[in-house]
């Protein structure tokens, strides 16, 4: 493959969803996603591209437009989401199309998870408290890291253990997992031994609970890859077949990428170009797009 090969087949149509460390700690999903400035561009752009329709309570403001692509909805829909800020947004997105009373013409084709989630807030304090002081400069991180670490296990204690509010974390695993919209679709899951914010064993713990929470009735096939950290060659064989190390029972196929430790959180498409190429088209080939 080459620097200029597209990741996702001809024809497709891209958008980019931001978002931001505020809305994450201090948002919920349905203030997000009854939020125009949070959801409105990715409904408008899934509205014009065809790829909404109305449901029978649907007003008339939501009935497909003029300049709606009219062939999009027969085009796959890849949904590729980085982090657990990527996550939190698709949910939103997901939930503001139902609250504007419309549905997806089409199922999801693909769902890609890059560096995420996290199924648990309890599991990833110390992350958090990196994350949250990652900006600062040096000399202010050592001194201040384990304030806000202190500070987020006595709010993990208090607001989560006793009191009971459930943690923005857990709600994005969870409302991933139950989400009938991605409850069947193939998903790429790509996460690295060396990232720093989501750690390979919080992303093997989330394959775990996707596991439990499949209907076990049918047998599907999985692909398991790593990343052997050498140079990619140019027809990006670089993404090497691993050893499968666990079944799925799943309504779909799931492909799980290993990047090694020197590939940190988001950085894979940058520090593993080819091979984060390869293995998308593979994840494609295999899932039959």
């Amino acid at each position: 493959m080459s620097p200029n090969t597209p990741i996702y087949p001809p024809g497709s149509n891209s958008l980019v969803i931001p978002s931001n460390l505020p809305d994450f700690f201090l948002k919920s999903t349905e203030s997000l996603a009854k939020c125009p400035k949070q959801t409105g561009p990715a409904l408008d752009f899934l509205q014009k591209h065809g790829h909404l329709t109305p449901t029978s309570s649907a007003s008339q403001e939501h009935q497909p437009r003029a300049d709606a692509d009219v062939d999009a909805a027969a085009r796959p829909l890849i949904l590729h989401v980085f982090s657990n800020g990527g996550v939190l947004s698709l949910l939103a997105t997901l939930l503001g199309i139902q609250l504007t009373n419309r549905q997806l013409a089409r199922p999801v084709t693909a769902l890609i998870l890059d560096s995420a989630p996290i199924p648990r807030t309890s599991e990833a304090v110390h992350e958090s408290a990196y994350l949250m002081t990652m900006a600062l400069p040096r000399m202010l991180q050592v001194v201040f890291r384990p304030v806000v670490y202190a500070v987020l296990c006595a709010v993990d204690l208090v607001l989560y253990r006793w009191i009971g509010v459930k943690p923005r974390l857990d709600v994005n695993c969870d409302a991933l997992l139950a989400d009938a919209d991605l409850a069947r679709v193939p998903k790429l899951v790509l996460y690295s031994l060396g990232d720093e914010m989501v750690r390979p064993w919080h992303v093997e713990k989330f394959l775990g609970m996707l596991t439990s929470s499949m209907d076990t009735s049918e047998r599907v096939e999985e692909k398991t890859y790593s990343i052997s950290g050498q140079p990619a060659t140019t027809s990006g064989d670089g993404v090497e077949p691993a050893r499968v190390d666990r079944s799925l029972s799943h309504g779909g196929l799931v492909s799980v990428v290993r990047f090694p430790k020197d590939s940190r959180h988001v950085q894979h498409l940058r520090k593993y170009t080819e091979e984060y190429r390869s293995a998308v088209a593979k994840f494609i080939g295999l899932a039959r797009l």
